[in-house]
């Protein structure tokens, strides 16, 4: 694929020439086409014949050196490059078997569980490239209608509004769409968490009651002998004590008072 948008970037008329075949000009001789001779090729005809010329460098330059010698003898562009599609791709049998496992990988695709819409993205799109390759495309309307279709139950509410744009919209869209339900998504069970968070907290509460009440009192009561103290020495402790030392400070302020 990268190939073949690297030669037609070029010039597509190189691109034609590598699929097609080699330009020969002919000339009518009686009833017949014979192939013009070189002493009365036309200055048109030069520029075509140069193509094949222009095309097999290209692919000679691009190829690496184990895929140069695989190559080097061919006379055409055309020639070379069904050789390498028969390395690459296999013979009619062994493509034809490829195109049926992509084709099952494709009908059976899903979005997996816990699977961000990114990474389900990259595999679609792999699964839509490898069987490309092949010359095995989908129309845009049916790639999208098969994403949609692969979401699962919680997507349910956006199946719902993008099918009907299926024909009409590009792939992008779709995807665009499913990264926005996503963050949505994401939102709504974060709002979920901390709901349960606090009806857990709540609970926690409902269920001690007196010991927040008895921590509540005493700690009035240890203010108020804080404040007896500083009355009585003329100043405070700097420190917060233990529950141990405010009980044993309590007790002897309760004798005190008796």
């Amino acid at each position: 694929m990268r190939m073949e948008n690297f030669i037609q970037s070029i010039d597509y008329d190189l691109w034609i020439v590598t699929t097609h075949g080699p330009f020969v000009p002919m000339t009518t001789v009686g009833e017949h086409q014979v192939p013009t001779s070189m002493d009365k090729l036309t200055t048109e005809d030069k520029k075509k014949l140069s193509l094949n010329a222009k095309a097999l460098n290209v692919l000679f330059c691009a190829l690496g050196q184990d895929e140069f010698a695989r190559v080097s003898s061919c006379k055409s562009a055309k020639e070379a490059w069904k050789l390498l599609e028969a390395t690459h791709e296999g013979d009619k049998d062994t493509k034809a078997t490829k195109i049926a496992l992509g084709t099952s990988e494709y009908e059976n695709f899903k979005m997996k569980a816990g699977e961000s819409v990114q990474g389900m993205n990259k595999r679609f799109n792999l699964i839509v490239k490898n069987l490309s390759k092949l010359n095995k495309v989908y129309p845009t309307s049916e790639i999208n209608t098969k994403i949609i279709f692969s979401l699962p139950r919680e997507w349910h509410s956006l199946v719902v509004n993008l099918l009907p744009k299926c024909a009409d919209v590009e792939t992008s869209t779709i995807w665009s769409s499913l990264y926005s339900h996503e963050l949505l998504l994401k939102k709504m069970k974060e709002e979920e968490q901390v709901l349960i968070i606090k009806k857990t907290m709540a609970l926690n509460i409902d269920d001690h009651p007196e010991s927040e009440g008895e921590s509540d009192e005493e700690l009035a009561m240890f203010k108020r002998y804080k404040k007896f103290m500083k009355w009585n020495k003329g100043e405070s402790s700097k420190t917060f004590p233990s529950k141990k030392e405010r009980n044993n400070r309590l007790s002897g302020h309760a004798e005190l008072l008796s």
